[in-house]
């Protein structure tokens, strides 16, 4: 072989062993890294069930479903699905525990950071939480105090009449929708930027205590038209109070656009003006044999009087009641009752405030409506 052939081959040679070292230098490395990497804790956190969650997934358990199947839909392991099989009677046993309660207490989220700064969607202000603990929530606002003053003033005309209940409809359904529980997401506000905001846990549907024409209803369908909805029917209603209580009130649900449970759904009742606490327990009582639960059933009404609300919560303690004015009409008089006629007379009119209304808002929706509201009630 010629010396120079020999030599330009080793000087070839040698490039290409360098280029074999670097390489496998690399792969080590790489491998190191990865390792490395799976040492490292994952930081994953444990997803906690809800009871409703619980007595679900027993309940599909005994119906035949697999556990498997069920661990993959509700983002658990199996060995959980498992673990919560065989401790199934003491899940069962606490059936009238709250049914969004998590055991153990779920640690609190890890707040979601957008591209400028912290958001505070999910906080709820001091007012709120002390109404979520008395489960009434009665609006406070400005907004909401001129709207009531129109419906109760004498000479409102049919226009301002109809106008002032409209958008006090939507102020008490929006703060409804509101008032449920919800859920942090993650949102894009553009291609690359984030942000963080909020959702409603379970989907809404609607249910009106009247038979058929709702205004309050017939805005829900506007707001959330892809929702389910439907009505009650009442049949003989006894028409002394006293027999309200001892008699059962039958109640017909026509549900053509209702789930086959209400279980997953936050159920909105809603009505203009409530004053039977138990007309309003019938039905009730009528969903939660559809599945739905206490907890996630809310009460909608431009207005309540205080006597249902008291007896609706001692009824039915976790019942959420959203209505734009409580009236305390019935206990004012009581209390002026004992101090003379002449001052149980001057507080007639603020005692009648809720049937007024009540009255003026049938006829500007069903009935008759004359020029002006005022001559409907002479005596005012």
């Amino acid at each position: 072989m010629h010396p120079n052939l020999a030599t330009n081959t080793t000087a070839e040679a040698k490039p290409l062993t360098k280029t074999h070292v670097t390489t496998a230098e690399a792969e080590a490395e790489a491998e190191a890294e990865e390792a490395a990497t799976d040492a490292k804790p994952t930081g994953k956190t444990s997803r906690y069930l809800r009871e409703i969650d619980r007595r679900d997934i027993l309940s599909r358990i005994e119906q035949g479903e697999k556990q498997s199947a069920l661990a993959k839909e509700y983002q658990v392991s199996r060995a959980a699905i498992c673990n919560l099989n065989k401790h199934r009677d003491e899940v069962l046993s606490r059936k009238d525990g709250n049914p969004l309660a998590k055991h153990p207490k779920k640690p609190r989220p890890k707040s979601l950071k957008a591209k400028y700064g912290r958001s505070n969607w999910g906080m709820a202000p001091k007012e709120t939480e002390a109404q979520d603990q008395s489960g009434l929530f009665e609006i406070k606002s400005r907004a909401a105090a001129l709207l009531l003053t129109t419906l109760r003033k004498k000479q409102a005309t049919v226009s301002e009449f109809r106008r002032s209940s409209d958008r006090l409809m939507r102020l008490v359904m929006e703060e409804a929708l509101a008032y449920v529980p919800v859920k942090t997401i993650e949102i894009f506000l553009t291609n690359q930027v984030k942000s963080d905001g909020v959702t409603l846990e379970h989907p809404p549907c609607a249910i009106s205590m009247e038979p058929a024409g709702c205004p309050m209803l017939d805005l829900f369908r506007q707001m959330e038209p892809d929702q389910p909805t439907g009505y009650v029917s009442f049949g003989d209603i006894p028409v002394s109070p006293g027999d309200s209580r001892t008699l059962d009130v039958q109640v017909k649900v026509y549900d053509a656009r209702l789930p086959p449970s209400l279980n997953y759904h936050n159920v909105f009742l809603v009505d203009h003006v409530v004053t039977s606490a138990e007309l309003v327990g019938a039905v009730v009582r009528r969903l939660q044999e559809r599945g739905a639960v206490e907890a996630m059933i809310s009460l909608v009404a431009l207005m309540a009087t205080a006597e249902a609300v008291e007896k609706l919560h001692a009824t039915f303690p976790t019942l959420k009641i959203v209505v734009a004015q409580v009236d305390h009409g019935a206990e004012e008089l009581a209390a002026a009752s004992t101090t003379g006629f002449e001052d149980v007379a001057e507080m007639q009119s603020e005692v009648t405030t809720t049937d007024m209304v009540l009255d003026r808002l049938e006829q500007v929706y069903h009935g008759y409506m004359p020029a002006t509201i005022s001559m409907l009630f002479p005596l005012f």
